[in-house]
């Protein structure tokens, strides 16, 4: 067995647990997230054991050496990006469940964009991609990203119901998934 094997496995029935519990929760939005990664996570555990058995999965292209750093170097700091806006959801969350009236909570990338989480995880998969361009991935690609943007859209109607006009305002004003504007705004601010 082979160590992307093991970590895909293990991340697979990780995405299990995440599913089941957030079902169990009702966060219908959450599950979507949880069962874009299962996508990902699959197709890396079919890939691992094609190359088990001897035949590496057919790549559809090859990542120009010249790009291969900058991409790697980008794919870390969205990681890093993407684990701090998880966490920052989870605790804001966590904040939102022990509250009686919780208020919509607007600081840190949240400022900024609306579904960082999505976001992140869409460049994660991506990136993924770029970086062994397979035909198993090629297929599993899109499934996630839909997974991920229904997910947002989901999250947004679920935010309306909660907070009523003061999300209206909140998805007026912040960019869902537009990192120019992100930024822009990101600049503008003191």
């Amino acid at each position: 067995m082979t160590v992307l094997m093991l970590l895909s496995a293990a991340a697979l029935a990780y995405t299990v647990y995440w599913m089941r519990r957030e079902n169990r929760r009702h966060r219908r939005d959450e599950v979507l997230i949880a069962v874009g990664f299962f996508f990902f996570f699959a197709s890396m555990f079919v890939e691992s054991i094609f190359e088990v058995l001897g035949t590496p999965p057919l790549m559809l292209f090859a990542l120009p050496a010249l790009l291969e750093l900058p991409l790697r170097i980008l794919a870390l700091v969205l990681v890093i990006l993407f684990v701090y806006a998880y966490n920052q959801m989870r605790e804001f969350t966590r904040e939102a469940e022990n509250v009686k009236h919780p208020e919509l909570v607007r600081i840190g990338l949240y400022g900024y964009l609306r579904h960082p989480v999505y976001l992140g995880a869409i460049f994660w998969v991506i990136l993924a991609f770029a970086f062994g361009p397979t035909i198993i991935k090629a297929i599993t690609l899109p499934v996630s990203i839909a997974c991920f943007l229904t997910g947002a859209r989901l999250e947004d109607k679920l935010n309306l119901e909660k907070f009523g006009k003061s999300y209206q305002t909140y998805m007026d004003e912040v960019t869902g998934f537009n990192v120019i504007s992100a930024l822009r705004a990101w600049a503008k601010k003191p």
